[in-house]
């Protein structure tokens, strides 16, 4: 099969050495396929900044991004997209952003199109995104969710028939990162320091339980627009020795391999990847049940995690003062994560769902 994987590559801030899930999946299916023995094409119609290694089975284009302009971004990225179609021919196309996906649908003769959406719909987009959006999943020939949640969300269009929900892989070397029986004091998060990730219920819960636990220390990794509003709530509850803003690294799962709680608090997510990577490294986790049912999906409530009510500062506190004073039964509970994680989001057994529903597609008239 001739498969184009189609999105975009945007060039991050010089601080951020992370990708979001989207641009991971990204990379690493298209090196899976390619190494299935797939004609493969990684085509990012803005964006030319590839931090994970792409194996040279994979043909890839890049767009070097230097327009400001928004219309004039929309239309550099029309004609982009489909130059690139043009000049590959593919089979199928593998849409992992909703505009470049768009985009391919106005060829006349446009290939068949698999459209992914990786977040929640009701509140990424705007009101004309929407729209757009409704489009191009009626006219995709297949829809891969991550949850299914999103797909009720889009019932009223009536997609099940051409949809498939597919779970995010993990992408941990188990290997690697053995479990850790003996944590240290540390409340460990990680996440880009914006509205959507919710820090500052992170350090509110914190206030709330720190003079109970005097030698507990939170961290905080990631960048964003919000670090110097976080910084501030930080300072105004006096917490800036207990507290810390940790930037990003290449290294954070190594840095919070030995955390005793991590916490998830974002207002919506996917398949968040960091929760996942969380228990694959042992870590006892808390998260936010946030729509569109991501974290749900990956933790089961007092089994292998504990989940509070979205963007409850009340319910937050009570989960994190529980697992403050249950030690070993957080424990029992990572353990199970950590031993199910690598088996429910296998990256062979996920990538190898991917590829049955790509011939699938195909195969269809």
């Amino acid at each position: 099969m001739k498969i184009m994987i189609l999105g975009t590559l945007p060039k991050r801030h010089k601080k951020y050495t992370n990708f979001g899930g989207a641009e991971k999946n990204m990379i690493n299916l298209a090196n899976f396929l390619a190494e299935r023995g797939h004609d493969v094409c990684l085509c990012a119609v803005e964006g030319d900044d590839l931090i994970y290694p792409v194996t040279d089975k994979v043909r890839v284009i890049l767009t070097q991004n230097k327009i400001k302009n928004k219309a004039a971004l929309h239309l550099k990225t029309l004609i982009r997209t489909r130059k690139s179609i043009k000049e590959f021919s593919p089979d199928i196309i593998i849409g992992f952003w909703l505009h470049p996906t768009l985009y391919a649908m106005t060829l006349k003769n446009c290939p068949k199109v698999i459209y992914c959406e990786r977040n929640n719909p009701d509140t990424i987009y705007s009101n004309i995104s929407k729209k757009l959006l409704k489009r191009v999943l009626k006219k995709s020939s297949g829809l891969i969710f991550q949850t299914h949640g999103v797909m009720e969300q889009l019932s009223d269009l009536r997609l099940k028939d051409k949809s498939i929900v597919v779970m995010n892989p993990i992408y941990i070397d188990k290997n690697e990162f053995h479990y850790i029986e003996n944590k240290d004091n540390r409340i460990v998060s990680i996440g880009r320091l914006s509205e959507q990730k919710n820090q500052m219920l992170l350090i509110d819960a914190f206030a709330q339980i720190e003079k109970k636990h005097p030698n507990l220390i939170m961290e905080i990794y990631g960048e964003g627009e919000l670090r110097k509003t976080l910084q501030d709530q930080i300072d105004k509850y006096h917490l800036e020795n207990k507290i810390f803003l940790k930037g990003t690294s290449k290294d954070v799962l190594k840095l919070i391999h030995s955390a005793k709680i991590f916490i998830l608090s974002s207002l919506y997510e996917g398949m968040p990847n960091v929760l996942i990577e969380a228990q694959g490294l042992g870590i006892p986790c808390i998260s936010s049940d946030c729509p569109p049912g991501g974290p749900a999906n990956i933790i089961c409530n007092h089994n292998t995690g504990l989940l509070f009510e979205n963007n409850d500062l009340q319910s937050l506190v009570e989960q994190l003062s529980y697992a403050l004073e249950h030690p070993q039964k957080m424990q029992e509970m990572s353990r199970r994560a950590y031993e199910t994680v690598y088996i429910n989001h296998d990256l062979k057994t996920i990538f190898e769902k991917w590829e049955c529903f790509i011939e699938k597609v195909l195969k269809e008239k």
